[in-house]
């Protein structure tokens, strides 16, 4: 092996830094152009460059270095680049060098211990070497491949990695600008992410055990931007939106305790089955989507109607809703965005914490405010984490119960002491530093006596801070209705009767929920009209100690009225109704109707109910004794047998008397199921004042009179017609002759 002598720069040094410099200068001005607007990119041809530029400054140093055989001596340097020996050594000859300096390289050898180099031989001519190309020419020779094209900000969008296919077309590219140019759809998506940054673990986690795509996040989002008590105009409720049945169909209780369509993971669980219900049917995420939406039965329609399943197709021939047709771009314009937040301007977005929480099991009742007492917490934060309570207590039945996170251990343990029959109302109090016991006993109203027996204490005991007692009292429930999430929210003070009136609220509504009539509602509460206001609160029981009891047994307690003649029935009032027709039809007096029903006017609704003297059909009785018919006017949900079964019939005499040839019937229609009842075939049965018919299509009331041998104007009269339009199907009410 030689030695390489660098030597001063000679004429071979500067023609090759000459050559090199332009050449590095090219292919560094050539890396900037191509990196421009790529950061990685410019990175790496720097990296290449720098490599490339080592690369020649050595090949340039070692091609101007001079080789050193280890054989040589010292003074026997070869000439320089340029032919010539240095000046100091040209003048000599072989005879003028030194034995010393002949013999410094074998005594170099010996010192290190190596073999004993031959004798030095002065060669005449150069060594031949074996030669190479140059690595400047290798180089500037190389085909280098083209570097990938800089992905467009489109581009970005479609290559967006996600387990739901996302489409990016001009429906969905409307929506995308919207939420990412305008100052209201930015706001809706940053406030949305933030909210749903609180659930998102969970949801994604309970989506990806249904093994449906993750991306299905968004759909939340889209329904209800992450609020657990949204409500809508169709009344669909819940994070996920369920219509009522819809929940039941997938295990979401609904009761006078519960609604677990509040309830972000029971609702969320539900909502990731259905999900994939519906794609296992459709085979297809963008027609499972529009039949969450709008239902399968219309976009299996839709389909069928299309001889096609894509849904851009559906879409563009208008088979499916208005609303289906904007839901399914709004889900993946908000996926997109979603996904690629550095990609948009949309602001920043403040997420909120992750909720964590705790889940024990309950048995029995327990109040919010002994769970917020075991767990050091609010009532508050206990409703907060429960939204599927619909009462500020858990239900006496078994519940999954959600805690502050690391607080189970805590609440096992004091809610022990507390017998589970009182777990309603008392109470767990932590004594502070210097109270005294009679403090306590005068805040709750209790006597010191029984605080001293139920703690098991002595009379003479003082109490310590951070003592722990069980306080009997009595604990007032509240109950929550939630509509649209407003602050006016429905809610029913206990013990007082007043009831909260929310945004969406009827008074008709008000009077179903608490088993009154509206005229009741508005004697107790002196309204002139129907028209209520949210926030305000309106009596629904006069007598606190008994909220639901019916209207005439109310009036019978409080004795705010006469209670009407006994044996009389209720009247639905009909459209063109009036207290004095209702009156002459009935043979009472308008006063009668006034002090049966705590009317203060003559103002009536069509829809509601009129208690009215004897010998009135009743739509809400099963029968009237003697014999005589008696109709029901038919609800949503309602079927013949369920009809048969509370009326103690069945269904071929519901048939029977109908003129029935199937078992479909039609909310809103009367049905007549007391025994004894004609046929809407025959024209008329004696022994009852009244029979009813069935209107028929071509029927008119000419006919109907000419048929029953009466008047058109007594048909009008008896059925509170102002005109003579009928409508097939309907009944109408027709005074029998007498026996």
């Amino acid at each position: 092996m030689g030695y390489y002598d660098l030597g001063p720069p000679t004429a071979a040094h500067r023609i090759l830094f000459v050559m090199i410099g332009p050449v590095a200068d090219h292919v560094y001005s050539d890396c900037e152009k191509r990196a421009a607007g790529r950061p990685r990119r410019l990175l790496t041809d720097r990296y290449r460059l720098g490599l490339l530029s080592a690369a020649l400054c050595t090949l340039a140093l070692l091609a101007g270095c001079t080789r050193i055989d280890p054989s040589m001596a010292v003074g026997e340097m070869p000439a320089a680049s340029g032919g010539d020996l240095a000046p100091d050594r040209a003048s000599e000859g072989p005879e003028q060098v030194s034995a010393v300096e002949r013999s410094a390289p074998a005594a170099r050898v010996a010192s290190l211990g190596l073999h004993e180099v031959p004798p030095p031989v002065r060669p005449v001519m150069p060594v031949a070497v074996e030669e190479e190309a140059a690595l400047l020419d290798e180089l500037l020779s190389l085909v280098l491949p083209e570097p990938p094209k800089a992905l467009t900000h489109e581009e970005w969008l479609r290559n967006t990695r996600s387990e739901l296919p996302l489409m990016l077309n001009s429906h969905v590219e409307r929506l995308l600008t919207y939420f990412t140019k305008t100052t209201r759809g930015k706001a809706t998506l940053r406030i949305s992410l933030g909210r749903g940054s609180a659930y998102r673990e969970m949801i994604e986690r309970i989506l990806e055990e249904e093994e449906v795509p993750k991306e299905l996040f968004f759909l939340a989002m889209a329904e209800s931007g992450f609020r657990p008590k949204a409500r809508s105009h169709a009344s669909a409720t819940g994070m996920w939106q369920f219509i009522s049945w819809r929940g039941s169909q997938y295990g979401l209780r609904q009761d006078r305790y519960v609604d677990l369509r509040y309830d972000p993971e029971t609702a969320t669980r539900a909502a990731a089955k259905h999900l994939k219900d519906l794609h296992i049917e459709f085979n297809d995420w963008y027609l499972a989507m529009a039949a969450y939406n709008s239902g399968p039965g219309r976009v299996k329609r839709a389909v069928e109607r299309a001889r096609s399943r894509d849904f851009w197709e559906l879409s563009r021939r208008r088979l499916l809703p208005r609303e289906t047709r904007n839901y399914v771009p709004i889900i993946l314009a908000m996926s997109l965005a979603g996904l690629n937040l550095d990609l948009f301007d949309v602001g920043e977005v403040d997420h909120a914490p992750e909720l964590r929480y705790d889940t024990v099991r309950t048995e029995h009742q327990t109040s919010f405010a002994l769970i917020a007492d075991a767990t050091g917490t609010s009532v508050e934060t206990i409703k907060d984490l429960n939204p599927g309570l619909l009462r500020s207590a858990t239900p006496p039945y078994s519940y999954d119960l959600r805690l502050p996170f690391g607080s189970a251990d805590g609440f096992a343990t004091e809610v022990a002491l507390v017998p589970p029959e009182q777990r309603l109302h008392w109470r767990r109090y932590e004594v502070r530093d210097g109270e005294t016991l009679a403090a306590i006993a005068n805040r709750y109203r209790v006597s010191e006596e029984k605080l001293l027996a139920l703690n098991s204490l002595e009379p003479e005991t003082g109490l310590k801070g951070g003592q722990r007692l069980t306080v009997p009292t009595k604990t007032r429930l509240a109950i929550y209705r939630y509509y649209g999430g407003g602050p006016a929210g429905g809610l029913l003070e206990p013990g007082t009767g007043r009831y909260r009136i929310a945004s969406g609220d009827t008074l008709g509504a008000i009077a179903r929920r608490f088993g009154t009539t509206v005229a009741s509602l508005q004697q107790w509460n002196g309204l002139q009209s129907t028209r209520i206001r949210a926030g305000r609160y309106l009596i629904v029981d006069p007598d606190p100690k008994g909220v639901g009891s019916s209207a005439g047994a109310k009036q019978a307690q409080s004795g705010s009225s006469p209670a009407p003649p006994r044996g009389s029935g209720s009247y639905r009032i009909r459209s063109g109704d009036n207290l004095a027709t209702i009156a002459r039809r009935f043979g009472v007096t308008v006063r009668d109707l006034q002090r049966w029903n705590g009317l203060s006017g003559t103002r009536i609704r069509a829809g509601d109910n009129l208690i009215v003297g004897p010998g009135a059909p009743s739509s809400t009785t099963a029968g009237v004794s003697g014999g005589r018919s008696t109709t029901y006017r038919i609800r949503s949900g309602d079927n013949l047998a369920t009809i048969a079964r509370r009326f103690g019939v069945t269904v071929r005499d519901l048939q029977r008397w109908n003129g029935l040839s199937g078992t479909r019937i039609r909310a809103g229609d009367n049905l007549i199921v007391g025994p004894g009842a004609p046929s809407s075939t025959t024209a008329g049965v004696s022994g009852g004042s009244f029979t009813t018919y069935r209107i028929r299509s071509g029927d008119t009331l000419g006919a109907i009179a000419r048929r029953f041998g009466v008047s058109v104007r007594d048909l009008q009269r008896w059925n509170g017609l102002s005109g003579t339009r009928i409508r097939a199907g309907k009944s109408l009410r027709i005074a029998s002759p007498p026996a």
